[in-house]
């Protein structure tokens, strides 16, 4: 999940969400896969929560649980923004988030809510035949990415505290401009037009689709946390507690390049204070 913070537009954005992980060389004692939800901040890369998610259920559950470890202090003129993946676009979670906790949201509806979907569509269907409320393109890999989003109000679809709905089209060409691939992303926000922009829309289904790199990627490869065996008790969940709180001082300090660092400072464990000094 990725809850986060998104200041006055003079004063920039940052954002946060939510993910689960399952650790592939961990067990429970009722032989099941270890499992933890956490929550991290978009642009800094911080984990700032994280709970087990209990053998018998799933992590769609574990919403409440997971953001009521997580005490947030909102300067006056910001608001919290929380993202998460598809699974969590529930009745339940929106109205906890907007309605207990006062956060606005930003999910990705797929197939596991179709009549939400279809409503979605239908809304957002007449507004791509406009040009889009906000282009970006972007060149790598040999490829030239580009990102259309559209936005219009939520009108009467049955959500809680829904306000807009959002379309995200990506078109994927060659340098040379021959059109590869299309993919579309549908999206609910209680963020109304005022607040929550389509550029806003973009910017967090964007950074959310991060987690992944900034947090997941590392911990596997970098740290090979599946191949990490650790039974007992609560072992696993303090070792991934450990290794968040490492990525965490190392973004911190503004360093992107994890494993080259890890690398610099196993070859001389004591520039680890380097991450511990303020």
């Amino acid at each position: 999940m990725a809850a986060g913070e998104r200041a006055p537009r003079d004063r920039g954005r940052a954002g946060a969400g939510h993910r689960w992980k399952s650790h592939a060389g961990s067990w429970t004692d009722a032989n099941e896969r270890f499992t933890l939800f956490s929550a991290m901040i978009h642009s800094a890369g911080v984990t700032i929560g994280q709970v087990q998610v209990p053998a018998d259920t799933h992590e769609i559950t574990q919403v409440t649980t997971l953001l009521d470890t997580v005490s947030v202090s909102v300067p006056e003129g910001t608001r919290v923004v929380v993202t998460a993946d598809a699974a969590h676009t529930q009745r339940e979670t929106a109205e906890y988030l907007k309605g207990e906790r006062g956060f606005d949201y930003i999910l990705t509806v797929k197939a596991n809510q179709p009549h939400l979907l279809e409503s979605v569509f239908a809304r957002c269907l007449p507004r791509l035949r406009d040009a889009a409320d906000h282009i970006v393109e972007e060149r790598g890999h040999g490829r030239v990415g580009q990102w259309q989003t559209w936005v219009t109000d939520a009108a009467d679809i049955d959500f809680p505290r829904l306000e807009q709905v959002a379309c995200i089209r990506r078109n994927t060409f060659t340098t040379g401009g021959s059109w590869i691939s299309k993919e579309h992303a549908w999206i609910v926000t209680s963020g109304d037009a005022e607040t929550t922009t389509a550029a806003d829309v973009h910017t967090h289904v964007r950074q959310h689709g991060g987690i992944e790199n900034k947090s997941h990627y590392t911990r596997d490869t970098t740290w090979r946390e599946d191949a990490q065996q650790v039974y007992t008790g609560s072992g696993p969940q303090v070792m991934a507690t450990l290794r968040n709180i490492a990525l965490g001082l190392i973004r911190l300090k503004g360093i992107n390049k994890i494993k080259e660092t890890t690398e610099w400072v196993a070859r001389d464990r004591n520039r680890a204070l380097t991450f511990l000094a303020t």
